[in-house]
């Protein structure tokens, strides 16, 4: 991962922000989709996980591991909780349906 784009994106840049987290985007929304089964709310709990982290990437460091998709890796435990957010139960459902 280039520490330039997380840089960048600690300064406000959206392009740079977008570069970081779109070769996750698919991976993150599966997650969302399996808690959820909507891919309406899966789309929103996602882009909501997403918002969570530009408000917060400024905090981020700027040594990120050289795997692709490390920063967007970091918002896969906000991703779950969204899910639950949306689906408005206090713990994610698992695959079969029942909540956790």
């Amino acid at each position: 991962m280039d520490e330039r784009l997380v840089m960048r994106a600690q300064r406000g840049d959206e392009e740079a922000f977008e570069a970081l987290t779109a070769a996750d985007h698919a991976r993150l929304f599966r997650v969302a989709h399996g808690i959820l089964g909507d891919p309406h709310l899966a789309e929103d709990a996602t882009q909501q996980a997403y918002l969570d982290i530009w408000r917060s990437i400024p905090g981020y460091g700027t040594r990120v591991s050289s795997r692709a998709g490390a920063t967007a890796c970091s918002c896969m435990p906000a991703t779950p909780k969204r899910s639950a957010d949306r689906s408005g139960c206090a713990t994610p459902r698992s695959r079969s349906g029942v909540h956790r």
